[in-house]
């Protein structure tokens, strides 16, 4: 069954994306993008909303919903511990810098935000 469009979803599949827009997709994107990548993948979405339309547009009645098609399952085998496992106590005594049974590392992820 298509799901309900809304305004906005209906005014992104029928116009071309402003720069507007596809600056504030490269934002959520956490991309850094020239002018002239604005324009080029302002385009480019545009065709791509534009393919999604045409997608939209077809009669699926009578087609069985599908994940995948290759009929590969997952083959996955139960958790198993092994024999040679390190408690948390010779793990936090082998650990360079330990606070409140955590092993401390060094920081490798900063909040652009707040530019630490």
């Amino acid at each position: 069954m298509p799901q309900p469009q809304t305004s906005a979803t209906i005014s992104l599949m029928s116009d071309s994306l402003s720069l507007n827009q596809t600056r504030k997709i490269a934002h959520l994107a956490r991309l850094d993008l020239s002018e002239q990548n604005l324009q080029k993948y302002a385009s480019q979405l545009s065709h791509i909303l534009e393919y999604f339309d045409q997608l939209g547009q077809l009669d699926t009645n009578g087609v069985a919903e599908t994940a995948q098609v290759t009929g590969l399952e997952n083959i996955t085998r139960p958790d198993q511990t092994g024999t040679r496992t390190l408690d948390a106590s010779a793990a936090l005594n082998q650990a360079v810098q330990s606070h409140d049974n955590y092993i401390v590392v060094p920081e490798i992820l900063t909040n652009r935000a707040s530019g630490n």
